[in-house]
């Protein structure tokens, strides 16, 4: 029988509750994630194997993986998870990651070859505190004059993303603000944040400052800013972002701006057709 995609979402919220079994940006709460799968994963990027489960956020040839979920106490986990991985689309690139704790997936990430791209770490604040001399960098929301630099920045800072510029922009709505900071009328840095006031969350998906205006309080001006109108105008209850765990400058300025850690995650690569 064909399983659902509320059965989907309660077995990943089960077992994102468990150290041993944390898969990062899937959530842990079922409602959340099966509206989140109802609204953007495709049918056919949902692989069941029994009760085993793995899911694909798919875009254009990329994929970050929900799972694999299974029984982590199962002796024959790996085995199970490569039949899980032979349904995806052999020319896939695949992009895992996996809490410090899920050693099982950990371990078969790495009997795959996958490469290991780093450590990231997730941030959460949930609350804002309002700060006199927010600064004096001007910050709007980013019009089509400024798309231009924009894009530029965002190809700049982020070259191996999950969104180019135009998807930004494509998504941007009162619930996802793409806020800009400028300098004598130059763009100099952006935040590009989605909320879901439904349950009241957010997340901050990308910061960017141009090297050159860097240190001068923009990332803290331009992070501070989408936080007040997170809270305050979309009424959210937490927010959450991501850094690479060796980016410890911006660790500290989010840490500053009411972040705090909540969890680290090893995040791998895995190209299908090499």
């Amino acid at each position: 029988m064909m399983k659902t995609a509320e059965q989907a979402a309660k077995k990943i919220a089960a077992a994102n509750k468990e150290a041993s079994q944390y898969v990062g940006y899937c959530g842990t709460e079922a409602e959340e994630i099966e509206k989140t799968m109802n609204e953007e994963i495709a049918e056919e990027h949902i692989y069941w194997s029994g009760e085993d489960l793995l899911i694909l956020d798919y875009e254009d040839g990329a994929g970050e993986m929900w799972g694999p979920f299974i029984d982590s106490s199962a002796p024959d986990w790996s085995q199970r998870a490569n039949r899980l991985m032979n349904m995806i689309p052999a020319e896939t690139v695949l992009y895992g990651f996996y809490g410090h704790e899920n050693i099982r997936a950990i371990e078969w990430m790495r009997s795959l070859g996958a490469e290991l791209k780093g450590e990231e770490v997730i941030l959460k604040a949930s609350r804002f505190t309002p700060e006199k001399n927010e600064g004096s960098i001007q910050i709007k929301t980013l019009s089509d004059q400024e798309f231009n630099e924009f894009e530029s920045l965002h190809n700049q800072v982020f070259p191996e993303t999950y969104y180019d510029a135009e998807t930004i922009l494509k998504r941007t709505n009162p619930n996802r603000p793409l806020l800009a900071a400028l300098d004598a009328g130059q763009l100099i840095g952006y935040i590009y944040a989605e909320s879901d006031p439904e349950f009241g969350e957010a997340s901050v998906e990308y910061l960017a400052v141009n090297e050159a205006a860097r240190g001068k309080g923009a990332g803290y001006t331009l992070l501070r800013t989408a936080m007040q109108k997170l809270f305050e105008e979309q009424q959210v209850k937490e927010i959450s972002l991501c850094v690479s765990k060796s980016n410890q400058t911006a660790i500290r300025l989010y840490q500053r701006a009411g972040f705090y850690i909540e969890k680290e995650l090893l995040y791998f690569k895995k190209d299908l057709s090499i």
